[in-house]
């Protein structure tokens, strides 16, 4: 008789762990087109802002992405908003500030793991956002 795999809870965990992280904010390249490119200070990651055209019914939104510099297509999506001004992108210390002076923000997440050079980096993000437009 030939018996089905046993997994133990901990294997089971570090898989379902792994497939969350690997899905999380991570996509294969920039959606709409980019209307900004911002190199960081040390070469080894580019900032990316890109405007999503929404139609005659939907306002146009806008996306920030972190990019290793070295692959062209694995981007970590960072800011999705729309009905305000494009964001603007400045690089602090080790990590980025995202400025939005108002607008809907759809999706945030304060920090991307980035492999660079072969090393796997933690970028923090800091967002400044006055809440929605009048």
């Amino acid at each position: 008789m030939v018996s089905a795999p046993r997994f133990k809870l901990s294997e089971a965990i570090a898989v379902f762990a792994l497939i969350v992280v690997a899905g999380c904010g991570n996509s294969n390249g920039p959606e709409g087109k980019i209307i900004a490119r911002i190199g960081g200070p040390e070469g080894g990651v580019t900032a990316i802002i890109s405007k999503v055209d929404g139609g005659a019914t939907v306002s146009t939104g806008y996306r920030v992405y972190l990019q290793a510099t070295n692959s062209k297509t694995a981007v970590s999506e960072v800011l999705r908003m729309d009905k305000g001004a494009a964001p603007r992108v400045a690089w602090t210390g080790n990590g980025i500030r995202i400025d939005v002076p108002c607008g809907q923000i759809y999706k945030f997440t304060n920090f991307a793991v980035l492999t660079v050079a072969g090393q796997i980096q933690k970028m923090p993000v800091t967002l400044v956002n006055r809440g929605l437009c009048p």
